[in-house]
């Protein structure tokens, strides 16, 4: 098993679905850079683990979910779970310390 984790100061605001969807396309990225061919992505939003995981049309949301998808499909194997933020600890700490990278 191999644990891969990303953090990265974005340059403006965005809505919180925007941001975790963005959240997971740099996960999937980061998976293709590495030469891993089978993936489970966690996330702690539900709208887009199911809008991904359904393929609907998600309005605005819609290019970066197909984006997604497309990423998707290149891999051998994938899993997209939704994972409550209280149990995705790791994830938050990341984003504290890309947070505090971005202040200094």
């Amino acid at each position: 098993m191999v644990v891969l984790a990303r953090s990265k100061a974005m340059n403006g605001m965005y809505e919180a679905k925007t941001t975790e969807a963005i959240a997971v396309k740099e996960g999937i990225l980061l998976a293709r850079e590495r030469g891993i061919n089978h993936v489970i992505i966690e996330s702690d939003s539900l709208l887009v683990v199911q809008v991904v995981n359904t393929n609907l049309n998600m309005g605005e949301l819609g290019a970066s979910i197909q984006g997604i998808i497309g990423l998707l499909r290149a891999f051998g194997s994938w899993n997209l779970k939704h994972m409550k933020r209280e149990y995705n600890r790791a994830t938050h700490e990341l984003a504290q310390i890309a947070k505090a990278a971005e202040a200094t």
